[in-house]
């Protein structure tokens, strides 16, 4: 949990950091549907996750085996998330 939650924080500290960063892993996602987001999409990518489901106050995981963990998201990632479900970031917005 501690190598998602310092990926999540290498991600920026503003919601625009985090914008530039996650376009860089080449994925999309759909606002408002919480196992749809980019950031939900880039964790099952860059991790062994079989479900997450991310919201501005917390992300929910599922990993191999049923085990669910609760991560509280950093400043950047909170603001990215609600920015996100707003339309901003239409790079990310899968068509």
């Amino acid at each position: 949990m501690t190598d998602i939650l310092e990926f999540l924080k290498s991600l920026g500290d503003t919601s625009e950091q985090v914008y530039d960063n996650v376009q860089g892993y080449d994925v999309v996602g759909e606002p408002k549907k919480a196992t749809k987001c980019a950031i939900a999409v880039l964790l099952k990518k860059r991790f062994d996750i079989v479900e997450a489901s991310v919201a501005p106050t917390g992300i929910l995981l599922t990993v191999k085996g049923n085990t669910r963990l609760i991560i509280v998201p950093p400043k950047g990632i909170c603001k990215f998330i609600v920015d996100f479900d707003n339309g901003k970031y239409s790079k990310l917005i899968k068509e």
